[in-house]
């Protein structure tokens, strides 16, 4: 079925051009309602060819069966805004009740929303009401436009009557008040009744001023002299004659020693209908009111030339130095909050931040009085009051960083700051910044190695065999300590091993290499690197060279008789890469915890360097091995190369049967041994010829002594020293 598009049509000037415009109904017009109805709005375009612009379409309340639109009327000026007003009907609407809907015209056309909706159960249960509604005429020549509208199933036709509407214009002046240069406010209330119907009486409207809105008792800064029952506040009633202005004066006194003088005042005037006396038919007149009316006066001074006192608060922040890891123990913020117009009065400031950080306190830098209270992750702070123009104030703040998990590394510190005023702002975009700090790791690998006691002994007999074993791989262990404090995020270890011995021999191959991490194989990158050097085998002239020591716990008899038997060598070698092809192992080394450790262990397989040991007695094979940074933006740049260097030494096992060499070094035993006997001998006895010499000397010396002690007694003591000698003489 159609949309019976055009079975109502209304002709009408809705937006006061001048020009007609067109409203077209389609009451079976349905969607996933059947048949709600809907009625297009053709604005005219006023030209000399019939034109409209694109419609604009009404639906009404969509009810199912609603038939929206099967009736449209024009009825005049319904609310005294000089734009006419449309009345479009939907007569099944609501279970056959049927309702009409009222449309104030604009400047713009119909406003969407309708301003009234009456249904045919509100007018002597009335159904189908709707069916039909007829042009605005004024029934009961009173001066309001009325209408009639018919309920088909009623079949009966309703008369709406017009209402009155009444027109109040209020305002407020606050004459020209000056807070800088008194106190006082004279506040004038000014009321006008107006309404375009001549046989309309007086109206009695009550209203109510409040004085300093902005702020709540008992912080209220202004006193009314002529307040009633309040000091703040006045509540009464003006009777309005139509036409003629009234006026009401009140007197407004700023209190003494207000702490708050940057919020402005705020004045507020109410009202509405208190009565209204002997309306003609005694019909309820409409109040077609307006907004409440609102004044603010300021407090600020010395504004600018177009006399508006605006603040432009800027907030700058700013933090130098690096951020590291567990490392980093405490961040400052350079804080700057600049005025380049008027003064900000009540300056705050207010600081997020989230869990990486904690607030630890805050430094004035120059003459500033800021104080700062910590909430839960923000920071607020009393910057100014006021903060005059073009002033400047400067301070630190100080954070603690917590300790960072491995998963959040990537997400940077985050302070969200802004600045805020009770002075109105000019740029408000400038009062928020974002300051975002990137972390960085600081972590020092240390590097070590542990391989097997050196010179390692071969056998270059028929079948190659490496410290009597018949395994030919060899393990070398590779030490990373972190020494911290951050973790060492994933990094890679690089390994360079020798491929050939100088003459193009070759030692390994890439299969021959393989790294594990507690016994796990590591999935490596090989690849060769030549150097352009290839020195032949170099051939020693000495009949002996001894090519290593065991280490001092490795010490015993056993090794002493190996290195003694092993020294005489006839061929070496000494290989690595700056001489000779090179294998380039890279290893993806894991995130090693700080003061933590792994082990790298290196694998080599000699099975191919069968050839190389047939030839030499002695080969020496230098390894590299360095830890490289590659990806990690977080970690910051070590100071030096953190790399070692390992040396595996071989020996063969010298073959038996040349008793030259061992006479010889029997021989060169023998005599050495003879002469430090000798040596000792003639020590022992150039002593004892020493000794029995001092002992006669020192005897002597004593006889010599005793004789001349003897000498001198004799000479003192005369005759008695004689008798007494002589008994002595006769005894003996």
């Amino acid at each position: 079925m159609g949309s019976y598009f055009g079975a109502a049509l209304c002709a009408v000037d809705i937006n006061h051009d001048g020009c007609d415009d067109l409203l077209i109904g389609s009451p079976m017009y349905k969607t996933k309602i059947a048949m709600e109805g809907k009625v297009d709005v053709y604005i005219s375009q006023c030209t000399a060819r019939i034109s409209f612009w694109d419609p604009k379409s009404l639906f009404g309340s969509k009810g199912r069966n609603a038939q929206f639109g099967n009736a449209i009327a024009e009825v005049g000026d319904l609310n005294n805004d000089l734009y006419n007003d449309v009345v479009i009907g939907a007569p099944f609407e609501d279970d056959n009740i049927g309702c009409i809907y009222i449309y104030n015209g604009g400047k713009e056309g119909l406003i969407n929303d309708t301003v009234q909706r009456i249904c045919g159960g509100a007018v002597k249960s009335l159904s189908g009401f709707g069916w039909s509604i007829s042009k605005s005429v004024d029934v009961d020549k009173n001066g309001y436009n009325d209408f009639a509208v018919s309920a088909l199933i009623s079949n009966k036709v309703a008369i709406l009557r017009g209402r009155p509407i009444i027109e109040v214009s209020v305002d407020m002046d606050l004459n020209n008040a000056n807070l800088s240069e008194s106190n006082i406010i004279n506040i004038t209330l000014i009321f006008l009744y107006n309404t375009k119907y001549s046989s309309s009486n007086d109206l009695v409207l009550g209203y109510k001023l409040e004085v300093d809105t902005a702020t709540v008792r008992p912080n209220k800064r202004l006193r009314l002299s002529d307040g009633v029952g309040s000091d703040t506040e006045i509540e009464e009633k003006v009777t309005l004659q139509r036409n003629k202005n009234v006026s009401k004066t009140f007197t407004a006194v700023l209190k003494s020693n207000i702490a708050d003088f940057f919020t402005p005042l705020k004045f507020n005037l109410s009202y509405c209908i208190h009565s209204h006396k002997n309306f003609v038919d005694k019909l309820r007149p409409i109040f077609n009111r307006k907004k409440d009316v609102l004044k603010v006066l300021r407090f600020e001074k010395q504004c600018l030339s177009d006399d508006e006192c605006k603040a432009d608060l800027v907030l700058l922040m700013r933090h130098t130095g690096k951020v590291f890891v567990n490392e980093t123990k405490k961040i400052t913020l350079e804080v700057t909050i600049l005025n380049h117009q008027d003064d900000a009065f009540s300056t705050t400031a207010m600081f997020k931040f989230g869990d990486k950080i904690s607030y630890y306190g805050m430094k004035n830098i120059g003459n500033g009085d800021v104080s700062c209270l910590e909430q839960r992750e923000r920071v607020e702070c009393d910057v100014a009051n006021p903060l005059s123009k073009e002033g400047k104030v400067e301070f630190l703040l100080e954070f603690k960083v917590s300790i960072i998990v491995l998963e959040e590394i990537d997400q940077p510190i985050v302070v969200d700051g802004e600045v805020m005023t009770q002075s109105e702002e000019k740029h408000p975009s400038d009062n928020i910044k974002r300051l975002m700090i990137p972390l960085e790791l600081i972590a020092v690998p240390e590097l070590n190695v542990k391989t097997a006691s050196t010179p390692v002994k071969y056998n270059k007999e028929d079948q190659l065999s490496i410290n009597n074993s018949d395994s030919f791989v060899m393990a070398t262990d590779f030490i990373i300590h972190n020494l911290g404090p951050s973790y060492l995020p994933e990094t890679t270890a690089v390994f360079r091993i020798p491929m050939t011995v100088p003459g193009g021999n070759m030692l390994f191959t890439y299969t021959d290499i393989h790294v594990t991490r507690e016994n796990i194989s590591l999935e490596c990158d090989i690849k060769s690197e030549d150097n352009g050097t290839n020195p032949t085998i170099s051939l020693l002239t000495t009949t002996q060279k001894e090519v290593s020591t065991l280490r001092a716990e490795n010490l015993n008899k056993e090794s002493i008789a190996n290195v003694q038997r092993n020294i005489l060598v006839t061929k070496q070698a000494v290989t690595g890469c700056q001489f000779a092809t090179c294998l380039m192992v890279r290893c993806k080394v894991p995130e090693i915890a700080a003061y933590k450790q792994i082990i790298l262990s290196l694998h080599l397989n000699f099975s191919n360097a069968h050839d190389v040991f047939k030839i030499l007695d002695y080969l020496q094979i230098a390894i590299d091995m360095e830890i490289i940074n590659e990806a990690n933006t977080y970690l910051a740049p070590w100071k030096r190369i953190h790399s070692i260097r390992v040396q595996l030494s071989f020996l063969a096992d010298m073959i038996s049967g040349k008793p030259i060499n061992y006479i010889w070094v029997a021989v060169a035993s023998a005599a050495g041994a003879f002469c430090c006997i000798m040596f000792l001998w003639f020590l022992i006895w150039k002593y004892r010829c020493c000794v029995t010499k001092m002992q006669r000397e020192i005897h002597v010396i004593k006889r010599e002594s005793i004789k001349r002690r003897t000498r001198r007694q004799t000479s003192h003591e005369g005759v008695q020293y004689k008798s007494i000698g002589g008994e002595c003489s006769s005894k003996l």
